[in-house]
């Protein structure tokens, strides 16, 4: 088997015709893959050979920062060091002879010679409380110490007695001004049947209107007498009744029972404002949809005669019915939550 330098050679070996027909093309394949897995292995070797010199490379800085980072911090100390050691001169003694200044006839000359003596005097007594002082420099150097210590410590404890005093004036003033928001914000009871499933009250509710929906399936006219009672303890700014199609199949005095409802509303929060939403369509039997109708002109003449206000859904058509033509779709759910903000935005 021959010793080939480059692909090169192996191509021109390859190409050339041979003599001797036991030539075998796998032998110069075999001779190829050596000397690609030779040709893998340089590579490998260079590229280990260079991550060590980038590895030594990095070494080298991170020694050479830490050096020069060690050298500042020794200069640093040593300046400390010499200014620590370095001690004020006192100031040369100024003492003179106050007795052999003469007296002079002249009155401007002996105002200053006055003047210079009293100087001379605070010179001496100064002096000498700089002796003193210098006597009793260590022991008054750690009192001082001490005294700043503990006026450290206070000021820090008083800073933070200030600081959560401080955090504790502003989670009042949040605390207050959420509770204005929700004083300022009218509460809405929305009470019904099962045509309220797919309402979120949350959704609907803003700035103005906290909503809560209260959906009771199957519910009709005389059990949102009960259902209703709930509702008015919480004290809500308006009432809002949908009921009535549930009635429709049943033998119920439904506007009797709204009568009921109104006069226990009426009773208990003189103040609440009350609505009746009237029912919205059906298709889901025959004859189904004159009923709706028919009952909806006999609501909308109670509302009349009581002087409640009265919800028209007459927008909702059979496009907005589900598959089985009772309950509302996604576009009656829309279309009714639409009715009840329209009413709710007029107040």
């Amino acid at each position: 088997m021959k010793n080939y330098k480059n692909l090169s050679d192996i191509q021109a070996h390859i190409n050339t015709p041979h003599d001797d027909q036991s030539y075998n093309i796998k032998a110069e394949l075999a001779v190829l893959n050596s000397f690609i897995r030779d040709q893998f292995s340089i590579i490998r070797k260079l590229i280990e050979e260079r991550i060590l010199i980038q590895e030594d490379v990095t070494v080298t800085k991170l020694l050479k920062e830490e050096n020069e980072y060690l050298r500042e911090e020794n200069k640093s100390k040593t300046e400390i060091i010499r200014i620590l050691s370095d001690k004020p001169k006192s100031p040369p003694s100024l003492i003179s002879n106050i007795g052999d200044t003469p007296i002079r006839n002249d009155e401007n000359i002996y105002q200053k010679d006055e003047l210079s003596n009293q100087s001379n005097a605070r010179d001496i007594k100064s002096n000498s409380n700089s002796s003193k002082n210098d006597s009793n420099s260590t022991s008054k150097d750690t009192s001082i110490h001490s005294n700043i210590t503990s006026k450290k410590t206070k000021s820090k404890a008083t800073d933070q007695k200030d600081l959560n005093l401080e955090k504790k004036e502003q989670r009042n003033i949040k605390t207050t001004n959420r509770k204005e928001v929700k004083n300022s914000k009218k509460l809405v009871s929305i009470i019904g049947d099962s045509i309220l499933n797919n309402i979120d009250g949350n959704s609907l509710s803003d700035e103005r209107f906290n909503i809560r929906i209260k959906n009771h399936s199957g519910a009709s006219t005389l059990d949102i007498c009960d259902h209703v009672k709930p509702e008015i303890r919480k004290n809500p700014d308006v009432i809002i009744i949908h009921a009535g199609s549930n009635d429709l199949t049943n033998n119920i005095k439904s506007l009797e029972n709204y009568k009921r409802i109104l006069d226990l509303v009426r009773s208990k929060l003189p103040n609440c404002k009350l609505a009746i939403s009237n029912v919205t369509t059906r298709k889901d039997r025959k004859g189904i949809g004159e009923k709706v109708e028919k009952f909806n002109a006999r609501l909308w003449k109670f509302c009349e005669k009581n002087k409640v206000d009265c919800i028209d859904n007459s927008n909702l058509d059979a496009s907005c019915l589900s598959f089985k033509k009772l309950h509302l779709n996604g576009k009656g759910d829309s279309y009714l939550a639409n009715n009840f903000l329209d009413y709710l935005v007029c107040l």
